[in-house]
């Protein structure tokens, strides 16, 4: 009897664990185009899921893939977050953080763009989400924080080359570097979150992480306590290879050349 009882409640448990309709989420992904209004402009989003192209700069063969391929959703902060975060805006300046008692409710995170973009021109990715609000979510004093971490910036400082690394808070339009927030000049409100990052270098390999959050927090322009909801991490990276035809004659030659010292020792 008992071993009866305890095959069944092992089989349940596991059905639990594995079954794809189980406990919910609060990412969600709802691919759809959009026409976002910000102060900064009108973008139309793709509203597709594309995780690799593939493309040809100067004679390579290159592709850019999404990493991770899946939005991935994030309950609490990470140390990089939190260490980058509190470095540009300690305590002794005014801030303090905490994490939110209560998890977001399910669905409430949704991906409408997550496109990768890889051309002789351009690589990097295009990415929106929609915060929809549950029963029992916040929905005062909202805002975004993200930290990229990339071995090509473009900001710090502005016009560096490939290979300056930056792990920092993506606040570039923030008046003065006053708030944390994404949403402080750039393309975000309370309930959308815009990115199209990029660069033009298409030749070269490049990686690009990013960790948003949901935060509520004073306004911008003012300190006080941030308090974490919830958040995602998304990027994209590329890299180039030389053609088939280059490699083969870049073997060929290198073939050749041992040949030559081969017949010179003999």
């Amino acid at each position: 009897m008992y071993k009866r009882w305890g095959k069944l409640i092992t089989t349940v448990l596991v059905a639990c664990l594995f079954s794809p309709v189980g406990w919910g989420t609060p990412l969600k992904e709802d691919y759809a185009s959009y026409q976002i209004n910000f102060a900064q402009g009108t973008p139309t989003t793709s509203g597709v899921h594309d995780t690799e192209d593939h493309y040809m700069s100067n004679g390579l063969e290159c592709w850019a893939n999404l990493k991770p391929i899946d939005v991935e959703y994030s309950r609490a902060v990470s140390q990089n977050f939190f260490d980058v975060l509190t470095a540009a805006f300690p305590g002794s300046d005014g801030w303090s953080y905490a994490s939110a008692i209560n998890e977001l409710s399910d669905d409430s995170l949704v991906v409408h763009t997550y496109d990768v973009q890889g051309t002789s021109a351009r690589v990097g990715a295009e990415f929106h989400l929609e915060y929809v609000p549950g029963a029992g979510d916040p929905t005062t004093n909202l805002h975004w924080i993200q930290v990229v971490t990339t071995n090509h910036s473009i900001r710090n400082p502005p016009g560096s080359a490939h290979g300056t690394t930056f792990n920092g808070v993506d606040n570039p339009f923030s008046p003065m570097g006053r708030s944390p927030y994404y949403d402080d000049g750039g393309a975000a409100t309370s309930m959308h979150f815009y990115d199209f990052p990029g660069r033009t270098d298409t030749w070269r390999s490049h990686t690009w992480k990013a960790e948003l959050f949901l935060v509520s927090g004073p306004v911008a322009g003012a300190t006080g306590l941030i308090t974490f909801h919830g958040g995602v991490t998304w990027g994209w990276e590329n890299d180039c290879v030389p053609e088939p035809t280059s490699m083969a004659l870049l073997a060929a030659g290198i073939g050749a050349t041992i040949l030559k010292k081969r017949r010179k020792v003999a």
